[in-house]
């Protein structure tokens, strides 16, 4: 027999990555030459005008997420996440200046994609229940 998860739960499982989305976000949008000497500090990273527009919308992401943790909101932050860290591994492969930032930028991207999926799974899972 299995403990069986309620949707506060889920709810709060959204949340709290949101918490961490949001808290990345600001970070890069306001800090952002700390946040690339952080991931790099032997290079010159991206333009800081990029990080701040990843920030930002790190920030917004993570905002929805802690105000409507719904298994949709955690679908749709799964699949713009999923799509951040596919869209780093051209940068990964094509850029040695950019190879480490994008490596870094991908595996957050893709282990937030992860837990939002996750996080959408169970919550949709009781309906079974």
């Amino acid at each position: 027999m299995t403990a069986k998860r309620s949707p506060a739960g889920d709810a709060t499982t959204i949340r709290a990555i949101g918490l961490v989305e949001a808290v990345t976000g600001a970070l890069l949008a306001t800090r952002p030459n700390a946040m690339i000497t952080l991931v790099d500090r032997h290079r010159a990273g991206p333009p800081v005008w990029l990080v701040r527009v990843l920030g930002a919308r790190m920030l917004v992401q993570g905002a929805v997420e802690i105000a409507r943790p719904l298994p949709v909101v955690a679908m749709g932050g799964a699949a713009v996440d999923a799509s951040h860290a596919l869209s780093m591994l051209p940068v990964v492969i094509a850029s040695r200046r950019f190879r480490r930032p994008a490596s870094v930028s991908g595996a957050v991207a893709g282990a937030t994609a992860a837990a939002l999926l996750g996080a959408f799974v169970r919550a949709t899972s009781h309906a079974d229940d």
